[in-house]
């Protein structure tokens, strides 16, 4: 299953009118990481990006993601369904975000139409919305070149996010501690003092008794 990652960056832009701007900017990309994420939105930026900062990078959980090569707006729409339970036999409704890219809310609500012509339960397309992303990065097996460098993403505040509610994760490398076999050692020095103590102990009882 493949898993997407929204990557929030900071770079100095150059505008049409030769002034420079600090511009915050939405990237998604497929990884397998968080690690990963990053290092890809390295490799997939750094061409057209020279020098930009990766603020936060976050997981989502968008079901499935529709790429029209004719334009660049993304928009997310909320499908709903109603699945059956094979144990108790109850129907449950489910919601899914799904993305898929249009020039307007009526194509983006087509296109999902067209994209889920196969499913045989009934659904509805319940939300459609304008999302702030600004391109979309699905994974080329061919992508083998390492990162450009590395560097801490600090977590995201809730009321700042992009899209949808999304689970924030920093990571954190935790240095796991190297036991000492003290407690061995110390054993066998007790149990060598013991056995010359009781060697002791056997010379002076078996010794001849003195008349």
């Amino acid at each position: 299953m493949t898993t997407w990652y929204l990557g929030k960056i900071q770079y100095a832009k150059q505008l049409d009118n030769g002034k420079i701007k600090v511009v915050t900017e939405a990237h998604l990309v497929d990884a397998v990481s968080f690690s990963d994420a990053e290092a890809r939105l390295y490799r997939c930026l750094g061409e057209t990006i020279k020098e930009f900062n990766i603020l936060t990078i976050s997981k989502t959980s968008y079901g499935e993601i529709f790429n029209y090569e004719d334009c660049e707006i993304w928009y997310k729409c909320k499908v709903s369904y109603l699945n059956v339970d094979e144990d108790s036999g109850k129907e449950r409704r489910i919601s899914t975000v799904m993305l898929v890219s249009a020039t307007d809310p009526k194509l983006a609500y087509e296109r999902i139409q067209e994209s889920l012509k196969s499913w045989i339960v009934p659904y509805e397309i319940t939300d459609v919305n304008l999302t702030t992303l600004m391109e979309v990065f699905p994974y080329f097996p061919n992508e083998d070149e390492p990162p450009r460098k590395s560097q801490k993403v600090l977590p995201l505040d809730e009321t700042e996010l992009l899209d949808e509610a999304v689970e924030i994760v920093e990571e954190t490398e935790i240095e796991e501690a190297v036991e000492t076999p003290v407690l061995a050692e110390t054993s066998e020095k007790t149990e060598a003092g013991e056995a010359a103590e009781k060697t002791d102990n056997e010379e002076i009882t078996t010794g001849t008794p003195v008349a």
